[in-house]
């Protein structure tokens, strides 16, 4: 391709590159820390909700449109959503560094608190109390969900 034409191809972009973020990048420290953060705040399913908030809401990394762009290829791609979600928003926002910290950041923690709590679980069951704090737990996240599912078509509606 000659520069004529990667010229014309830009043009055409509306003067960005295709698949970037359009409004501005996130530096990795910031990037690693808001996914680090979501990996240790999000519990189950609803993490597409915890980085909608924090990277389009909070922080305008993204626009809306983009972010639902992202979350679209995460699944259909194969493997698990959250880890696809990463990638494709770590890449966006820093490059191939931004997926692959990103990636580390939402999973790592869970592992930490999975290796924490799997020897108190085989060890000692699940007390009463704890069913009871599960079942809340899950109401939580079908609050998640919808939000995750309502919030980003809000623009259009």
């Amino acid at each position: 391709m000659n520069n004529a034409s990667a010229a014309s191809n830009l043009v055409r972009a509306g003067g960005r590159r295709p698949g970037r973020c359009t409004i501005r990048p996130i530096p990795l420290a910031l990037l690693t820390r808001v996914f680090t953060w979501t990996g240790i705040l999000s519990i189950g399913g609803g993490r597409a909700a915890f980085f909608y908030e924090a990277l389009v809401v909070r922080r305008r990394g993204l626009r809306t449109e983009e972010f639902v762009q992202d979350y679209t290829l995460a699944q259909l791609l194969p493997g698990p959503n959250v880890s696809n979600l990463a990638i494709t928003l770590g890449h966006r926002l820093a490059g191939f560094p931004g997926a692959g910290w990103a990636l580390l950041a939402v999973i790592v923690p869970g592992l930490a608190v999975l290796l924490t709590l799997a020897p108190l679980y085989f060890g000692h069951g699940l007390a009463p109390t704890a069913v009871s704090l599960l079942h809340g737990m899950s109401a939580a996240l079908v609050g998640l969900l919808l939000v995750t599912g309502i919030r980003p078509m809000g623009p259009g509606l």
